[in-house]
């Protein structure tokens, strides 16, 4: 009898634990139930305030893209309005200058308003083109032209002065075989070549630049022409290297300070570049030169021959033109 009560009692204390231990089980379930509930609503709660700041963000990033937009495209729309009475400020004081009357202290000042005008419209064709590329109005055209033409008319003979004045020698290194009449836009061509030289003559104190033109491919998507532009100037570090491209960007403040600029040339060079298939780049050595490069993809045009004038292979050296051959210096 004794016996049978204590293993009823046994019982009754391992029912109570299984019990206990069952109701505690469902307490802990209900517990980790809660706790998992207050997550996933927690979770739910900043995943709507990420959606909203996604929204935020992407509105502000439209207004600010528009802003940016509706800035460029009033640049881009008022170009004539700036350039107009820039232009003939330069024409002008030109002509006057032309005057065999005036007398010599006119002379002096009118070439130098002549030289701030022509400096301010630079820096404002700069800007503008910078604007243009940015409201997406910057366009290029195609048109046939001999390279020739365009380097001797519209790059070497508006910098053919300053290179005489600083005694520094321009060498022109154009492969024979782009003699041809070519489709493109001689106009840009014409731009980032004088870009580049504007620069090395700029930076170079004595020695001598060279400006050369290789085919680098010619197939039915075009004909690809790497040109560079190498100078015996100050260089570049390889820190300097890396960032000149980009918008108003310089070697650094005490150049700026020195020679000016606004830093945009290069970077609009490198948009020209994207825009007629092509890219950019630059090779320098701190203290030695530069040789900045970018390659442009042009055609060959079907509209007549072209036939070598012997001009390509010039260099101008304190004034005076000397010729030569395709294969010499």
């Amino acid at each position: 009898m004794a016996v049978q009560i204590e293993k009823g009692e046994v019982l009754q204390k391992v029912s109570k634990i299984a019990i206990t231990s069952a109701l505690a089980v469902i307490l802990g379930a209900i517990i980790s139930g809660l706790l998992l509930l207050m997550i996933f609503k927690q979770m739910k709660q900043k995943e709507r305030m990420l959606r909203q700041s996604n929204v935020q963000l992407t509105e502000l990033k439209e207004a600010a893209e528009t802003a940016s937009r509706a800035t460029s495209e009033l640049l881009a729309n008022t170009s004539h309005e700036i350039r107009t009475p820039l232009n003939a400020i330069v024409g002008l004081s030109f002509l006057m200058s032309q005057r065999a009357e005036q007398d010599p202290w006119n002379q002096e000042k009118l070439a130098l308003i002549k030289d701030a005008s022509t400096h301010l419209l630079s820096i404002i064709n700069n800007i503008l083109d910078i604007a243009r590329i940015q409201s997406g109005k910057f366009q290029i055209e195609e048109v046939n032209f001999l390279l020739e033409d365009v380097l001797s008319k519209n790059v070497f003979n508006l910098v053919s002065g300053e290179a005489k004045r600083k005694g520094l020698e321009i060498i022109s290194d154009i492969d024979a075989s782009l003699i041809s009449p070519l489709l493109g836009d001689p106009l840009r061509l014409a731009q980032v070549i004088l870009n580049y030289l504007g620069n090395a003559i700029k930076f170079t104190e004595h020695g001598h630049i060279t400006v050369r033109a290789r085919p680098v491919e010619d197939g039915p998507s075009g004909l690809l022409i790497r040109f560079e532009v190498a100078d015996t100037g100050i260089g570049l570090t390889q820190e300097q290297a890396q960032r000149i491209f980009e918008p108003f960007e310089q070697a650094d403040g005490s150049t700026t300070r020195k020679h000016g600029g606004t830093g945009l040339g290069l970077a609009i060079n490198r948009n020209i570049a994207k825009l007629m298939g092509g890219e950019v780049g630059v090779e320098s050595i701190h203290g030695l030169g530069s040789s900045f490069w970018i390659t442009l993809r042009v055609h060959r045009s079907a509209h007549g021959s072209g036939q070598y004038s012997g001009k390509f292979r010039l260099a101008h050296r304190r004034g005076r033109l000397r010729g030569g051959s395709p294969g010499t210096h």
